[in-house]
């Protein structure tokens, strides 16, 4: 079956000490990342586009999954459903209950996101290597939309994301740094050291600066300033979804 599958797709072979196969058709890959456009192209002289087989020995079967289920349903699990032109307003007056810091193993709830912060970031890590666009914004929405339910950010996680460079002050460490310069005590993160690198400081610290100074996104309602907040403004470049 797998041999005859490779006619019209691709056999891609995820993980090392125990690699599970998965069969994907070529042109969803291709469309979906550019990383796979290059493996797969005619013309090209790499073995994948002679054999239609890839091998992804240093990824994870279990989020090469959820990749997967994204590029044939528009899904990374069944129930998933989020509002992309959603907005949080912050309203610094009455807003009392600020985002709180955490470790992932205090998290003993996921919430009504069907991911963990762990899956969700592993998950950008992969699409970032692969140049999956498409999937790194999504992330970006699920995790502005798992911060705002739970009111927590693992901080011990953050070190996974720093690999992934923020182009233009772009991607979900810059997102995640404009919600904890908005929205969370930035002094807390000093019983988080170990986990937070110079260069996040830095990031953070700038994010913060640029919530006060830009007036442009400040806006009145009912006589009251807020600020508002969009996953939409850290999208990794303009595209069509």
């Amino acid at each position: 079956m797998l041999l005859s599958f490779i006619a019209t797709g691709t056999i891609v072979i995820v993980g090392q000490n125990e690699p599970k196969i998965f069969p994907v058709h070529k042109g969803l890959l291709i469309r979906h990342a550019s990383y796979f456009h290059g493996a797969f192209n005619s013309k090209s002289s790499y073995v994948e586009a002679q054999t239609g087989v890839l091998r992804l020995d240093q990824d994870d079967p279990k989020i090469f999954e959820l990749f997967r289920n994204f590029i044939y349903t528009g899904k990374f699990y069944e129930d998933m459903k989020t509002d992309y032109s959603r907005q949080y307003i912050f309203d610094p007056l009455l807003h009392s209950k600020q985002i709180r810091f955490c470790n992932s193993s205090d998290i003993t709830n996921e919430g009504s996101i069907g991911l963990s912060f762990k899956q969700l970031f592993d998950l950008y890590v992969f699409a970032d290597m692969r140049g999956a666009e498409v999937v790194k914004d999504v992330i970006v929405h699920l995790v502005s939309d798992k911060v705002a339910e739970l009111e927590r950010i693992p901080v011990n996680l953050l070190a996974t994301l720093e690999d992934c460079p923020d182009t233009e002050r772009r991607g979900v460490l810059s997102h995640l740094a404009r919600i904890i310069a908005m929205c969370a005590d930035v002094n807390a993160l000093s019983n988080y050291d170990e986990n937070i690198s110079q260069k996040r400081w830095v990031s953070i610290s700038q994010e913060a600066q640029g919530c006060i100074r830009t007036i442009t996104q400040w806006y009145s309602a009912n006589n009251r300033t807020h600020l508002k907040l969009t996953a939409c403004a850290f999208h990794g470049k303009d595209h069509e979804r």
